[in-house]
């Protein structure tokens, strides 16, 4: 029997205990950097940007596949969403972002799809010699109206067949959806803006996504829109004794609270149940508090801000503690997704 099996065995006993150690060292760090996570502890939130992350994934295979890597149109575009979809707090704003930017990736991804295939139509008539040598005026039209093969109106006969048997083999040519029509002028080529409906209605669509994606922006930033996000919901609770002691809540004590919300960078705020705008007011009248000209329910004073949750409750900590000598109680809490109403005119 070989005596050096029982000591080759052991050397591949120790290699074996060497890799799973190295193994369970690396899943802990990867642990420890949250790189790696159980089922159980994915939250909802990282499911839907998963699957947002996924959809912008798709929109970038598609713009590589039909070579618009390098399209400026579209890169732009991608870039804008994927700033958007790691930008969302809360899974509300994802479903928001997917509703109103996939439409127009998608319509920005189909118009330079189209313009690739109409310039490389243009590149082969122009690379005709025919064409080079014309002298005059001529129009030439080109289009794929059957889906199978490209047909070309040509009255003065200037394309060579050979251009025409390169058109019906060019990838791009084939997938024409819009019609191509190119002026001739003494050699030189102009290609004409496009005359087909569809295409003129796939630019307004694109341009009235943009639109109301931006209109929509303004409208939460101003507080005419309802607005959803992460942020924070404070509550200030007045002394036992609710009468006109000293301790009693001020208007100018939630304005002073509103006020440090808007510098730590809140996108919105609502003060007991009314969004607060650019024209919004806080003043007392009697043993009430009015906001936008309607009393709000007290003790406690009910605010809810959007932005960053840890800026904000982080800048509450002065006032709180500054409010807590007058036996003014404020709570603070971080919220994942808070919903505020549009504003109200009274």
């Amino acid at each position: 029997m070989d005596s050096r099996q029982p000591k080759h065995a052991f050397q591949w006993f120790l290699l074996v205990l060497a890799f799973i150690a190295i193994s369970v060292n690396a899943f802990m760090l990867l642990r420890v950097l949250d790189m790696i996570k159980f089922p159980s502890e994915i939250t909802e939130m990282e499911i839907v940007r998963g699957g947002a992350r996924a959809i912008v994934d798709y929109y970038e295979g598609v713009a590589e596949a039909a070579g618009l890597s390098s399209n400026a149109a579209v890169r732009d575009v991608l870039a804008r969403l994927r700033f958007e979809v790691e930008e969302a707090s809360s899974s509300n704003e994802l479903v928001r972002v997917v509703t109103q930017y996939f439409g127009n990736v998608k319509d920005v991804v189909e118009r330079e799809q189209e313009n690739k295939r109409r310039n490389r139509v243009y590149q082969i008539i122009t690379e005709d010699e025919g064409v080079q040598t014309f002298s005059g005026t001529a129009t030439v039209t080109v289009q794929n109206a059957s889906g199978r093969e490209v047909t070309v109106d040509d009255p003065l006969s200037v394309l060579s067949a050979e251009t025409l048997a390169k058109l019906n083999r060019d990838p791009d040519a084939l997938s024409l959806t819009s019609i191509v029509e190119i002026q001739i002028m003494d050699g030189k080529c102009t290609i004409l803006a496009s005359r087909s409906l569809e295409d003129r209605l796939n630019i307004l669509r694109t341009q009235n996504n943009s639109l109301r994606a931006a209109l929509e922006e303004t409208r939460r930033a101003a507080g005419l829109s309802q607005l959803t996000g992460a942020g924070v919901r404070v509550r200030v609770f007045g002394p036992a004794d609710n009468g006109l002691g000293a301790g009693q809540i001020q208007e100018r004590d939630i304005r002073d609270i509103v006020n440090e919300l808007k510098v730590a960078g809140a996108i919105g705020i609502e003060v007991g149940g009314e969004r607060l705008i650019v024209s919004s007011y806080i003043r007392a009248s009697g043993s009430q508090i009015l906001v936008n000209g309607r009393s709000i329910p007290l003790n406690p004073v009910e605010i809810k801000a959007v932005g960053n949750p840890e800026i904000l409750q982080s800048s509450l900590e002065l006032i709180k503690n500054s409010l807590g000598h007058w036996g003014i109680t404020v709570e603070v809490t971080q919220e994942e997704s808070l919903i505020l109403r549009a504003y109200r005119e009274v």
